[in-house]
């Protein structure tokens, strides 16, 4: 016999979290900071302390009732969106739970989405060549196309794709995307996450292949999918376009961090200790970091450093 999974039950706050709801609500909306997005009202009442003090007092006390507030998030989801006294605490990513980030996400892809149709999205694909097969058929759709729902057909084999083969899809493309072979990308220092491959041009159509990884990756999020794949921290700050720390780079490739690290201790005269040179990072070709010219001194700069095995430099 199959048990059956036992279905999540709904979360209910204490007596005493709902009872103080109100109370909390009515001190976000008077201390909360201003939305930098939203324009001023034409006749804002004036508010007892200066913006600064009532903003440091808001963030003092989200920081101290983290908890609290993410409980309320999580109890009703309506909470964080709209005109709601708790969707400031979306301006401090660092104080919402992962769990209730993914929700916010989700809800505004649909919002965005409301009233809209999207014709579906039907492809006919090998195992074997997964990855190429999808790449032709799905490539050179139009972003409304590729917002259809999914619906995967493996040649030779019978069967209605009902949400299952989709997911077997996802899952497969995603091996193909990062398999060694593909010359798309190449595993991290650590193993456990990837980035692009600075030599993917030995791959006929690379920049192409590259660019619907890309889209693969919108398709999954929009059908909240799940992939096989983990990138590194350096490829995500691109896609939220944040920008590249010194740090970020030892994920890559650990001897260039230390070697880096050496020469920005030099050029600072051995004050600057292991994670806080502070230099800026712009980049190269594809996922190779290069440190700005803005923390070089006239001593060394940053933007080379001597290997252990050589003397060879990288740009």
């Amino acid at each position: 016999r199959q048990r059956r999974r036992a279905r999540p039950q709904p979360l209910v706050l204490s007596p005493g979290l709902a009872r103080l709801q109100s109370l909390l609500e009515a001190f976000m909306l008077v201390h909360a900071p201003p939305d930098p997005h939203k324009p001023p009202a034409p006749e804002a009442p004036p508010r007892a302390t200066t913006p600064e003090a009532g903003a440091e007092a808001w963030v003092e006390f989200a920081e101290r009732h983290r908890k609290a507030l993410n409980s309320y998030l999580r109890q009703d989801k309506g909470l964080g969106q709209g005109a709601s006294a708790l969707a400031c605490l979306l301006g401090l990513p660092r104080l919402v739970d992962f769990d209730n980030k993914k929700a916010y996400f989700r809800a505004e892809l649909k919002r965005r989405s409301a009233g809209q149709r999207f014709p579906s999205l039907r492809i006919s694909v090998r195992r074997e060549v997964v990855l190429e097969d999808s790449y032709h058929q799905m490539a050179l759709r139009r972003p409304d196309e590729l917002k259809g729902r999914l619906h995967v057909t493996f040649q030779g084999e019978e069967g209605v794709d009902a949400g299952g083969l989709s997911r077997e899809w996802y899952l497969s493309i995603s091996k193909q995307m990062l398999d060694p072979d593909k010359a798309l990308f190449l595993p991290s220092a650590n193993g456990l996450t990837f980035q692009p491959n600075p030599a993917s041009a030995i791959q006929p159509d690379h920049l192409g292949y590259l660019r619907f990884a890309g889209q693969v990756v919108g398709k999954a999020l929009w059908d909240e999918q799940l992939l096989d794949a983990h990138f590194t921290l350096s490829l995500y700050k691109h896609l939220l376009n944040q920008p590249i720390e010194v740090k970020d780079v030892e994920s890559i490739d650990p001897e260039y961090y230390r070697n880096l690290g050496e020469a920005v201790r030099r050029a600072a005269g051995g004050a600057v200790t292991r994670g806080q040179a502070g230099c800026s990072i712009t980049t190269s070709r594809a996922c190779w970091t290069r440190p700005s010219p803005s923390c070089a001194s006239s001593s060394a700069k940053c933007s080379s450093s001597t290997s252990s095995r050589g003397g060879a430099t990288r740009p």
